[in-house]
């Protein structure tokens, strides 16, 4: 016999303070949470009730391990496809490139993101030491290059899903000469 169980659930919300007190239930049940995930229907409801907002958008959440598609129609949610790729992709991106801590390289790009200035001064924003002492150290620049290039994959491998995605629509949403694009996630801060 186990002694362990596994409960799958998917729970419905939006507001921090709610997630959290679902979270808190759970720790003192010694429940462990895998993942939480904020659904393109809670986003989409959210969204439904804000002033002169489009009711029909793409919605693109990138979270730490994955990245959903929605197509939302007349507010709520058509179809969802989801990609393998997330925010820790570009973390660990950045680890190896410039030889710091996750925890580094997560400030970095959520301080820095991709700045595209034309500045004449380019002080180091992080600086690594390698095995024989010599320092290297990293500038905006450099952070520019690694993001933009993990974003250009990152691009690519959601056309497919993207493609089937807008296949399924409904015909309404088909009409519209251009469907706005709404980010959630980790993706923004970039």
């Amino acid at each position: 016999t186990s002694k362990t169980i596994e409960i799958f659930a998917s729970i419905h919300t939006l507001p921090k303070d709610i997630v959290d007190s679902y979270k808190k239930v759970f720790e003192d049940a010694d429940i462990r949470i895998n993942a939480m995930v904020v659904s393109p229907y809670a986003v989409s409801e959210y969204i439904s009730h804000q002033k002169d907002f489009p009711k029909s958008y793409l919605l693109i959440d990138m979270g730490h391990q994955m990245t959903s598609f929605s197509c939302i129609g007349k507010g709520q949610p058509y179809g969802t496809q989801i990609i393998k790729s997330g925010i820790d992709g570009l973390i660990n991106k950045v680890v190896d490139s410039f030889g710091i801590t996750k925890e580094k390289a997560y400030e970095l790009i959520n301080v820095y993101g991709i700045d595209k200035r034309d500045i004449s001064f380019h002080p180091p924003i992080a600086s690594s030491t390698d095995e024989y002492g010599r320092t290297t150290n990293f500038t905006q620049e450099h952070l520019n290059t690694i993001l933009i290039n993990y974003l250009d994959d990152y691009f690519d491998k959601f056309l497919v899903p993207m493609e089937v995605l807008l296949k399924s629509i409904d015909n309404d949403i088909k009409k519209a000469k251009i469907l706005p694009l709404v980010f959630t996630g980790s993706l923004i801060r970039i």
